[in-house]
């Protein structure tokens, strides 16, 4: 067996093509995978493309500003276009179509909310109850802003649920924490600095659990660093943001920061960091030296959201109905609460908009259809509100196995709008419970009718479920 090792120069071509390998499959490149050959390769470096979208302006002058005092030493401009010249020159800022916009990089350290622009750079924090993903929630936090304030609220909200451990030194007990500060905020900040930002549809997640403390960081090391030379080999795939943040005392020069955690690690009598790759992701993990016993898991996990007045009562008394049966509509939602329905729809909305509730039924005179599924229907298949306090933190399409079906919604005034079902098997991040009764399928071409309000769907693309309206399920014409 001969060994090939990976190459430093991608994308490789034959016969005047690339062509790549998925398992035993070649195929030869699209546009996008030879784009993120070339990302991979560090021939491109995405963190100095420009934003299109975005306006010089966005840049926070006060973040700006700081940095040339405080770090460079150096006047701030007065000149707006000196200042714009030196944020050029610097990496920050890049001319497009006639005018001069920020860099990735430029928006992410100085954008005072770059996550508008790049989602993939807000910071997916959870606090699971146990030791596996899809346990409930104990804490939560999606963290945006510049990178720096990023770091800072990440290590703080491990800060906030970590635990100190007693431990005898001779005759004197000293609190060791289980996970410790330097190494914390230098696994995040490597995390947002060395990440692959060419995967825009990836964020890091910050993932802690009873017995160890979980970063994911979108993309594989770059070559030529190699988990063995974690540690002592030195590159940078996003040069220009890991050289500000290293002026800013967030990290380490390179390979430093690593070498560091291991021996605050093992001052502290800790387990040592654990590293490795796990599908396009770069993965650290710190263990907890004393695991969580005897946790119980509170009945009302909703009762936070109220003292910290992100939801009103209503809604509150809203998430416990869908927690205990699975599944609320609208007019459930009104005799439970006394409200008008266009309130409810209004609440019910907000409770989607803060994914506390999954929607998947459909808008049909302005307000959403009720679709409350009997016990003996799939909870997990079409419902109307699926009852969801737990959060997409990063889940991985092959842990789920959705189904759809599009359809085109009338009413009497002749309003239209295209509705989108989902279905999923048992396996999703939900409180709902599945049963083994599958929903009957709707086919393509056909047409519902509701027998209450005469409202008529259909049905454009095929899937599985039951289109419901007025608390029943609609009949095929």
């Amino acid at each position: 067996m001969v060994h090939v090792p990976d190459g430093q120069d991608k994308p490789y071509r034959a016969n005047s093509r690339v062509y790549v390998r998925i398992d035993r499959e070649v195929h030869e490149a699209t546009r996008e995978e030879i784009g993120q050959l070339m990302f991979e390769s560090g021939r491109v470096q995405y963190e100095r493309l420009p934003v299109p979208d975005a306006k010089f302006v966005e840049l926070d002058d006060a973040l700006v500003r700081g940095y040339f005092e405080d770090v460079r030493h150096l006047l701030h401009p007065a000149d707006a276009a000196e200042r714009m010249r030196l944020l050029v020159n610097l990496g920050f800022a890049i001319p497009h179509a006639s005018h001069v916009v920020p860099t990735v990089a430029g928006l992410l350290l100085f954008g005072p909310r770059p996550q508008d622009r790049l989602p993939a750079a807000t910071l997916k924090c959870a606090f699971f109850y146990g030791r596996h993903l899809g346990a409930q929630l104990r804490d939560r936090a999606d963290v945006v802003g510049p990178l720096t304030r990023v770091i800072d609220e990440g290590a703080a909200f491990v800060a906030r649920n970590r635990r100190l451990v007693p431990r005898m030194e001779g005759v004197r007990r000293v609190d060791v924490p289980e996970y410790p500060d330097y190494s914390v905020r230098e696994a995040i900040a490597n995390a947002v600095a060395h990440r692959d930002w060419s995967l825009e549809g990836a964020k890091v997640r910050l993932f802690m659990f009873d017995d160890r403390l979980e970063i994911w960081s979108p993309g594989k090391l770059p070559p030529p660093i190699t988990l063995e030379r974690l540690g002592y080999d030195q590159f940078s795939r996003n040069k220009v943001i890991a050289r500000l943040l290293v002026e800013l005392g967030y990290i380490e020069e390179v390979g430093l920061g690593i070498r560091r955690m291991r021996e605050e690690m093992a001052s502290l009598g800790l387990p040592e960091p654990e590293f490795r790759e796990d599908g396009f992701s770069f993965v650290i993990t710190l263990r907890s030296i004393a695991t969580r016993e005897g946790v119980t898991v509170p009945a009302d996990l909703f009762r936070a959201l109220v003292e910290r007045g992100e939801i009103n009562e209503r809604q509150h008394k809203g998430l416990l109905h869908a927690q205990k049966h699975g599944t609320i509509a609208r007019r459930e939602y009104v005799a439970l609460t006394g409200v008008s329905e266009r309130t409810a729809a209004n609440d019910l909305a907000d409770l989607v908009r803060r994914e506390l509730l999954e929607p998947t039924g459909g808008w049909v005179g302005g307000l959403h259809t009720d679709c409350a599924t009997s016990p003996t229907e799939n909870r997990a298949g079409i419902v109307h509100w699926a009852a969801r306090y737990l959060h997409d933190f990063g889940r991985q399409a092959a842990d789920h196995h959705w189904s759809g079906a599009t359809v085109t919604a009338g009413n009497s005034s002749g309003m239209n709008e295209m509705i989108e079902l989902r279905s999923t098997e048992e396996g999703d991040m939900a409180t709902q419970e599945a049963s083994d009764k599958k929903p009957a399928g709707m086919q393509a071409g056909k047409r519902y009718k509701c027998a209450q309000c005469a409202s008529e769907v259909l049905v454009t693309k095929p899937g599985q479920g039951t289109l419901c309206c007025c608390g029943e399920a609609m009949q095929q014409k």
